[in-house]
């Protein structure tokens, strides 16, 4: 390729990256503007006696080809990134913050007192410019914990209470299994399935170990079932007030009972 064709080549390359920043704090300032758009909608649907306000929802799903619940949600994203965060509506009507930002300030500070979230948003504002919505995500945890860490213990405690199982279908015969723990929980249950499909990998297995650690997870319960069901409660979380381990005094046979538990863990 000669100097002149690479030199297109390059500033072809450049043009089409500058195309799609600019796109991108269009996409922001679009984004604002139409949060600012919902709210002033919602004033003036819900003004004393209006027959219409039941339907402002409805009436916004119309209007933007959307569905009524998409229409609740985003005047409820709305109203809370007006009246909560308006250093991060301002970012975004200057272009300097992104929209995936905007989703995680808001994201990270749902439910929380009005003031505390309207702190946090002057707080990060020093830093945030530039930052990916991963990063960005970082930082808002780092300063919700610093700014109330109370408040930040009580949230984990909450999350915590709210962990669950869940199940949903997939098309082809297949199926989603899921768990919402916590981090701690899932580390640990991810680290030990990897180890032990690592531990007893099979060269000639045609498996991957992807497939390896799904199949093991799917025989867990049933090795717990078989193993463990003499323990009572054993299968409860004895990390949580008021549920202790059916053997939870220090006596030589409850020793044994435990070390007998983990030698069966181990023969999976």
């Amino acid at each position: 390729m000669s100097g002149t064709r690479r030199a297109a080549a390059a500033q072809g390359k450049r043009e089409a990256l500058e195309l799609l920043a600019a796109l991108e704090r269009q996409e922001a300032v679009l984004f604002a503007q139409r949060a600012v758009a919902l709210t002033q909608a919602a004033e003036l649907w819900t003004g004393q006696d209006d027959p219409a306000a039941p339907y402002l929802a409805l009436d916004v799903a119309v209007a933007c080809q959307i569905a009524q619940v998409t229409a609740s949600n985003r005047m409820a994203q709305a109203q809370r990134l007006i009246e909560d965060l308006p250093c991060t509506l301002q970012g975004l009507l200057a272009a300097v913050l992104t929209v995936g930002q905007a989703i995680v300030l808001l994201d990270e500070t749902k439910g929380l007192p009005p003031a505390l979230v309207q702190q946090l948003d002057r707080s990060v504002q020093d830093g945030i410019t530039g930052l990916t919505a991963g990063d960005t995500r970082r930082l808002v945890k780092t300063r919700l914990i610093e700014l109330d860490a109370l408040a930040a213990e009580a949230r984990r405690r909450a999350q915590a209470a709210a962990r669950r199982v869940w199940l949903s279908g997939r098309p082809d015969g297949r199926a989603l299994l899921g768990a919402e723990l916590s981090a701690e929980q899932a580390g640990t249950c991810w680290r030990a399935l990897t180890e032990l499909t690592t531990t007893t990998l099979d060269p000639l297995d045609p498996r991957s170990l992807d497939q390896q650690r799904a199949d093991l997870f799917s025989h867990l319960p049933e090795f717990a079932l078989t193993h463990l069901s003499a323990y009572g409660t054993f299968l409860q979380d004895r990390d949580e007030p008021g549920v202790r381990d059916g053997l939870s005094d220090g006596s030589p046979a409850t020793v044994a009972a435990r070390r007998a538990r983990v030698q069966a863990v181990i023969l999976i």
